[in-house]
Order: C-alpha cells, then structure tokens, then sequence
C-alpha cells in the first residue's frame, strides 16, 4: 500500500545519509533502520538506491528550476532579469547540493553518471534563458542574435561552472559572480553605433 509521508520520510532519512556518510557507504539496511521501516518497505517505494538517489537528484532539480523562474519572473528589463538568473543559479545549486568537504570527490563524480535527470531540466533551463533574450530584445536592450544558441552558450558556461563553484566558499563566489555577469550582459547588450558626418 502507497503512502506519501512513508515515501517522504525515506526521502529525507536518504538525503540525511547521503549528505553524511555519502553515497557508496549508505546502504538500503541503514536507511531502512533510520526511518524505523523493513528492507521491503524502502523497495516497495524504491528499486533500488540509485533510484532513490535519482529521485533526490530530480526533486532538487525541479526546486532550482522553480526558484529560476520566480526569480526571472521578479526582473524587469533583460539585463536585471539575466543578473538575477545568474545570481539565483549559483547560490540555489550550491545550497542544494551542500554536502560534507570531505565527500564533495564522491558526489560530484556519481553527479556525472545522472546526466539522464539533468536533460529535461537544461531543456527548462534553456528555455528560461531564451525568455530573457527575447524579453531583451524585445526592449531594445540585447542585440538580436541567434537567440537558441546564446541561450545553449550561457546555460553550457554556467554549467561548467558548477564543480568549481561547489568547491568554493562564498566570498570567493561573491568575488566572481559580479564579474561574471557583466560579461553575460556586455556580450548580449545591444551596441550603439556612432555616426560622424
């Protein structure tokens, strides 16, 4: 029999053991143990561990798209709508894959294996991106480029990103992130030409 807060209070015991003793170290058995549930119970819900952590994975995901959107939405012009995008993007996926120093190595390299739970969010993400350029474009603001790929260039950047981002600290993040996003804008921005009789 199905029951939502059972399968929740799994996902939350899971996301605890992940976070602390990492990935490869968590069994099912202690899951099981620390939500007070059978073995069976945690497969009924789950196939396996790697679907669990496939489901945690997909959940955060959907969080950080939800709060890219809400944060885009809450911009006016194309440029402060790309600032806050930017700036959402790299605080969100660093506080939701915040884990333990000592097991970053580990969960950034099982993060590489799950590139199949990624896909439908780039595509969310990219979406969200060509949104601003157009709202930008629209304004007078960005150059009128070929708007699917400045959308793929930006996304790709800041994805590229990520594994470096979650091994800094905040300062230095804070140091970049101003940095970063005058780039993104001076390269979009629509350029003024002047004319001399």
């Amino acid at each position: 029999m199905y029951n939502k807060n059972t399968k929740e209070h799994i996902i939350e015991v899971a996301i605890s053991l992940f976070n602390r003793f990492g990935y490869k170290k968590t069994t099912i058995d202690e899951i099981a143990e620390i939500a007070d549930k059978s073995k069976g119970a945690i497969y009924h819900y789950f196939e396996s561990k790697e679907e669990l952590f496939r489901v945690i994975v997909d959940r955060k995901f959907e969080k950080l798209y939800l709060e890219l959107t809400n944060a885009v939405d809450s911009g006016v012009t194309g440029k402060s709508k790309i600032e806050k995008y930017v700036t959402t993007r790299v605080f969100v996926f660093k506080d939701l894959f915040r884990i333990e120093k000592s097991l970053k190595n580990e969960y950034l390299n099982y993060l590489r294996s799950i590139e199949r739970v990624r896909r439908k969010y780039d595509e969310k993400e990219i979406s969200i991106v060509k949104t601003i350029l157009k709202n930008g474009i629209e304004n007078g603001e960005f150059e009128n480029e070929d708007i699917n790929r400045s959308a793929l260039d930006i996304v790709a950047t800041l994805k590229g990103l990520e594994m470096p981002l979650m091994l800094s600290d905040n300062n230095q993040i804070e140091k970049n992130l101003e940095f970063m996003i005058r780039i993104f804008q001076k390269g979009i921005e629509r350029k003024t030409i002047l004319v001399i009789n």
